[in-house]
């Protein structure tokens, strides 16, 4: 198993433990992160401050874990397959869904320098989110 690997694990167990900060050190400093446009944190955000930005505007109104996570070496790649959890902080309402992020690492680098995230229904967890009535997905 790779560093990258381990390193990868090492983030999303420290932010499901809700240790940013060390999840954070796993980021470059002027790493871009992608998400849906559909979603209220959509878009292309970069450095340590757009990750932020990302995590403060999700955390506003959903709750999110992860479980059944799958960590796959790509050389400089590493490609996470999670089973998502997220939960409307305004009514309770739960979606489960699958979730695949895509770390990219610069030549011999040990920071993510890219991340791009995809959702199984990235539509659902908008309108969860917005607290819009959605239908869980498998």
């Amino acid at each position: 198993m790779s560093a990258r690997v381990d390193a990868a694990r090492k983030m999303f167990n420290a932010f499901q433990s809700g240790d940013v900060a060390t999840a954070m050190g796993e980021f470059h400093p002027e790493c871009q992160v992608h998400e849906a446009d559909s979603l209220a944190y959509g878009g292309t955000h970069k450095g340590h401050e757009g990750f932020m930005t990302i995590m403060e505007i999700m955390g506003e109104s959903l709750d999110v874990s992860v479980s059944d996570q799958e960590v796959f070496d790509a050389g400089d790649t590493v490609v996470i397959r999670v089973q998502a959890t997220f939960v409307s902080r305004k009514s309770g309402r739960k979606l489960c869904m699958p979730l695949i992020e895509i770390y990219k690492y610069e030549g011999d680098g040990d920071k993510v320098i890219d991340a791009d995230i995809y959702y199984k229904d990235a539509g659902a967890v908008a309108d969860l989110a917005r607290d819009t009535e959605v239908v869980a997905t498998a």
